[in-house]
């Protein structure tokens, strides 16, 4: 394949992928006091705005330490709605 058609490629497939509207974050916690240590510290560093979304994962004692992970949302609200809404998502 030429670079031509390889470039043309790319581009075409950037174009046609979900659009990014936004990040949240997960952040590995053993305990709420962690979680906030963590949090402060994502803030300070300029990575996560005060009010980004972050959702916490406790960690079990046995769990070795992880750093936090950028997720990219590519669902409108609207979307999410739809989604929980379908059956297997009632309990």
């Amino acid at each position: 394949m030429s670079r031509l058609l390889e470039r043309r490629l790319t581009k075409l497939e950037a174009a046609t992928g979900p659009k990014v509207l936004g990040y949240w974050y997960a952040i590995y916690a053993s305990d709420e006091a962690d979680y906030e240590a963590q949090r402060a510290g994502l803030i300070a560093s300029g990575r996560v705005k005060p009010d980004d979304l972050c959702v916490e994962v406790w960690l079990a004692e046995t769990d070795a330490a992880r750093e936090p992970e950028t997720f990219p949302e590519t669902k409108t609200h609207e979307e999410w709605v739809d989604i929980l809404a379908r059956p297997e998502c009632q309990q």
